[in-house]
């Protein structure tokens, strides 16, 4: 899909990278809840394809429940994926009947552009 990339980083691979998205959402960071599967997105692909691009990222992270890459939620009743502060995109989901969420990638402005 025309703006939306998946940053394989074995996440943490590329320490560049890896740093990047550490510094600008050092609580994900902390918890433990970026995903290995981490993507960018623009602004423009976000904003005019938001369903389509949300539905692709929920599949993304909830495909990848067995890295245990995810945090405890409040409940919710729909899984689904947010914008949240500083451009995070945040999926709300159920691991083992669990409400979760993981950062499962930004607006790409948000490191400094698409990596």
């Amino acid at each position: 899909m025309e703006g939306l990339n998946r940053i394989d980083l074995g996440l943490l691979r590329n320490a560049s990278i890896a740093e990047r998205i550490a510094s600008v959402f050092p609580l994900w960071n902390e918890m433990g809840a970026v995903s290995i599967l981490f993507n960018t997105v623009t602004r423009q692909a976000w904003d005019s394809q938001r369903v389509k691009v949300g539905e692709l990222l929920l599949k993304r992270a909830t495909g990848s429940i067995y890295d245990g890459r995810f945090t405890a939620a409040e409940d919710f009743l729909d899984q689904h994926i947010a914008e949240e502060e500083g451009g995070a995109l945040v999926a709300y989901f159920y691991a083992d009947g669990e409400p979760v969420c993981c950062l499962i990638g930004c607006i790409a402005d948000a490191i400094g552009g698409a990596a």
